[in-house]
């Protein structure tokens, strides 16, 4: 008994840690994270620091210097670069809401020394293109994109026909929690197009669940949720193309009230698009090629179990068995 106690006192001392946000650079040399309020990198194996944006920089984002920290809620701040770097989108002021966090947004021009609001509302999944010219986010259940200048464009549609029932670029509770899937769209090596999931949830049933932490009164929430034999969320991918604004779907054979489309990413050179299909008992997994101007999709791989086939809970970001080595992990269909 007296362990015990002492192990839970050691326990109530021990100091507060924010687990900071680690971004590895594409040389493998240095690494950018978050120290007293400002965007650091450091390089190996001196551990020489350098400032990327100052504190003094990132205070209208109103992030405390101990509050900056990592990603999945690590922290208030988390921030992603362009290709070049000369950008860096900035998420800050996270609300959480079971498996998704919802952010406002700025993009800091480096060469500007600028910074540059993109959306004050909570928004869901943002990214920067890889050319720095835009960033797209999910809002109400559909993808918009801003250009990014001197200033900030107007956000334009690019779906929609979001609602309740079809979500636009992210996912379904029961998708998030068994799939690990939250983010759910992709920008295009070349940042013209995008690919996105699109889920129907028109058949899917309502379970109900009582808020009796908020107030004295308690709230009723209603939750789409896939109990076990009942119908699934029905996805399919599409890519819209930021100049048209049109999608084309991918043509990707089985039927998606019994079939999760798991995985996917652009391949590295954005010629095609690799999804991953698993069956709904999951013991057949499929690796499937589209070309995202066609639709036209083929299988290049498929694997078959007598029990069941495991799902990665990470893809590579860059694309996966290209043959190119290429294994920077991304988390979370993201």
């Amino acid at each position: 008994m007296m362990a015990g106690i002492c192990l839970l006192f050691i326990v109530a001392a021990a100091p507060f840690v924010v687990r900071a946000q680690i971004s590895w650079n594409k040389d493998g040399n240095s690494y950018t994270t978050v120290e007293n309020g400002a965007i650091v990198e450091v390089t190996l194996p001196a551990m020489t620091k350098s400032v990327v944006v100052g504190a003094g920089q990132l205070a209208p984002l109103g992030v405390s210097a101990h509050a900056a920290g990592g990603r999945r809620g690590g922290g208030d701040l988390e921030y992603s670069f362009s290709s070049d770097r000369s950008r860096v989108l900035l998420l800050a002021k996270p609300v959480r809401e079971y498996h998704n966090t919802y952010h406002s947004a700025w993009v800091f021009d480096r060469k500007a020394s600028l910074l540059l609001p993109i959306a004050q509302e909570h928004i869901l999944n943002a990214k920067i293109s890889p050319d720095g010219s835009r960033v797209a986010y999910v809002f109400r259940n559909n993808i918009y994109s801003v250009e990014i200048g001197s200033s900030v464009g107007s956000p334009v549609a690019l779906t929609s026909d979001g609602s309740d029932k079809r979500l636009n670029g992210w996912f379904d509770y029961a998708s998030s929690e068994e799939l690990y899937c939250v983010d759910g769209f992709r920008w295009s090596p070349d940042s013209k197009s995008i690919a996105y999931w699109q889920n129907d949830l028109s058949r899917v049933g309502i379970f109900y669940m009582i808020n009796n932490t908020d107030s004295i009164y308690p709230k009723i929430i209603a939750i789409p949720f896939s109990k076990v034999g009942e119908p699934i969320a029905q996805a399919r991918i599409g890519v819209v193309s930021l100049a048209t604004r049109a999608t084309k779907w991918m043509n990707i054979e089985g039927d998606p009230s019994s079939h999760y489309l798991a995985r996917m990413e652009w391949t590295p050179d954005g010629t095609r698009i690799i999804t991953q299909q698993f069956n709904r008992a999951q013991n057949n997994s499929k690796l499937v090629l589209s070309n995202p101007g066609t639709g036209e999709s083929k299988v290049i791989y498929n694997e078959s179990d007598d029990a069941w086939i495991d799902l990665k809970a990470f893809w590579s970001h860059a694309g996966v068995m290209t043959g190119t080595g290429s294994r920077a992990e991304r988390p979370f269909c993201g």
